[in-house]
């Protein structure tokens, strides 16, 4: 046999030895291993940024597309669903115990902690159920009876008191602001006055401006009927006064009180 064919042979023996396999495995670098003992290493921190990446990119998915199959690419074909991306092994036994939950913090546990127990379904029909629950509460439309206000126990909101009052009366409420109301539209109450001579009379007077929030919801005694309690502040013009009385306390008058609205 010619030299050269020797030599080719020997080599390729020498390669397929188990002596050579053997040392092309030791040269291979070990797997990380991340234990709550040790320090976190810069591969277990590699592999615990990019799950978490991409938990983040699967729950945004998941949010913007209900679960559904979406549509894209150059002819808008259907995309298959995203899996959702596998925790890192060791990262459950890394934190195993801990109990804080941020999905902003700069802890690794506390971002675990906040991810692993997503679940899209509980999210999505806890959030329906919010908004059925506010449908119901606040209606978007309000009946005209709910913005009739029936008057009563006004007091003049000066100091010291002219003593006069507003013993009842009526008005609209037409400007909803959230819970308050404002009312632009003249309403009438029944005024009591001091008659100067140590009595007391009644006039009649125009609401020409005010406005009423509400207080609380209460049913009538008796009936299942509802109603709603107000806070109000009116501007009241007191008809037929006196040139003295008119001297004396004026023609329009700040006055403050309640009133109720039927359900």
């Amino acid at each position: 046999m010619r030299p050269g064919l020797l030599l080719l042979a020997a080599a390729a023996v020498y390669l397929a030895s188990p002596h050579t396999a053997q040392a092309q495995t030791n040269d291979r670098p070990a797997a990380p291993v991340c234990t709550i003992t040790n320090e976190i290493s810069a591969p277990c921190l590699k592999e615990f940024n990019d799950w978490f990446k991409a938990e983040l990119k699967y729950r945004k998915w998941n949010e913007a597309n209900f679960n559904k199959l979406s549509r894209g690419g150059w002819d808008w074909s259907p995309q298959s669903r995203r899996m959702r991306p596998i925790p890192p092994a060791w990262l459950v036994t890394y934190c195993e115990g801990t109990f804080l939950s941020d999905v902003t913090s700069d802890q690794m546990c506390a971002r675990y902690n906040a991810l692993k127990d997503y679940d899209f379904l509980s999210n999505r029909n806890q959030t329906l159920l919010t908004q059925l629950r506010l449908q119901k509460e606040q209606p978007t439309h309000t009946s005209f009876k709910q913005r009739i206000h029936i008057d009563a126990l006004y007091t003049a909101a000066e100091f010291p008191s002219p003593h006069i009052y507003g013993a009842i009366g009526v008005h609209v409420g037409l400007i909803p602001l959230g819970r308050c109301q404002l009312n632009i539209v003249p309403g009438s109450m029944l005024m009591s006055l001091p008659d100067g001579k140590g009595g007391r009379r009644w006039q009649p007077g125009i609401t020409i401006g005010g406005g009423s929030c509400a207080l609380a919801k209460f049913t009538f005694p008796g009936t299942r009927k509802q109603g709603m309690l107000h806070a109000n502040v009116a501007r009241v013009h007191v008809m037929g006064q006196t040139s003295e009385a008119m001297f004396l306390h004026g023609s329009d008058l700040t006055l403050m009180g309640l009133s109720i609205t039927l359900k």
